[in-house]
């Protein structure tokens, strides 16, 4: 007895593969586009000179309305004025004139119009009550959506690193 299969067999388990491929949150992505790449490179770009400005509204304004902050504390700041309130508090407090950067070092695509990004933040010359200085710096991963305002972040999750 032949245990050949039929042609509607395969036209059948190709659509199943293609289907659970599809629906598969897993599923390989394709890589970041050069244009994606430069478009996170901008975005944390302006976070760095909203940074340097010590201005909380233009660094909420890398978010979108409902996005979020976690810093290395646990605290969760969400939506542009909580987020906004955050850092013009700790510029008031040790954080304005110091020099903060962030470097996206991984990036991994979720949908075409969802990055989820991986990197390293730090703050330069922190003013502590007694007017010492000292650096921090930690690991960072982001939710980076697209949408019709640009790139921008849906969440933001920074934590410190394990000293060494």
């Amino acid at each position: 007895m032949s245990h050949r299969k039929s042609p509607a067999f395969g036209i059948a388990l190709a659509t199943i593969l293609t289907l659970s491929l599809q629906s598969n949150p897993l599923a390989a992505q394709a890589p970041p586009t050069m244009s994606v790449r430069t478009a996170i490179t901008r975005l944390f770009l302006a976070y760095e000179k909203a940074w340097d400005r010590s201005d909380g509204k233009a660094l909420a304004a890398t978010y979108v309305p409902n996005g979020d902050l976690m810093i290395p504390t646990g605290q969760l700041f969400s939506g542009k004025s909580s987020i906004a309130a955050f850092y013009d508090g700790v510029f008031a407090h040790g954080y304005a004139r110091t020099r903060g950067t962030g470097l996206a070092q991984h990036v991994r695509m979720l949908s075409s119009n969802v990055a989820l990004v991986d990197g390293t933040w730090s703050i330069r010359g922190v003013r502590d009550t007694s007017a010492k200085t000292h650096d921090e710096n930690g690991v960072l991963t982001a939710v980076i959506v697209r949408a019709n305002f640009g790139w921008k972040l849906a969440a933001l999750r920074e934590q410190t690193s394990v000293n060494r």
